[in-house]
């Protein structure tokens, strides 16, 4: 029975996204919080505080997406 209602849940969230025209692009917040993220698990697992890392790498790195996408505007 769940099995059921998720591959109905399933054909209606494909169904929608067809008939919508929403257009996912690549923005610069989330290629510098993904480099953010790819540099604070480096320095993490390099300090062992790999917890505190990943945070600030995220924060930094969307941090430096947002002003790099505000000067392309």
């Amino acid at each position: 029975m769940v099995k059921k209602l998720l591959l109905l849940e399933l054909k209606n969230l494909i169904y929608n996204n067809e008939k919508s025209n929403f257009n996912m692009k690549e923005s610069k917040i989330s290629l510098g919080a993904g480099i953010g993220l790819l540099a604070g698990i480096i320095i993490g697992s390099a300090t062992d505080n790999v917890g505190l890392w990943i945070a600030l790498g995220l924060c930094f790195g969307a941090g430096i997406g947002i002003v790099l996408e505000k000067n392309t505007k």
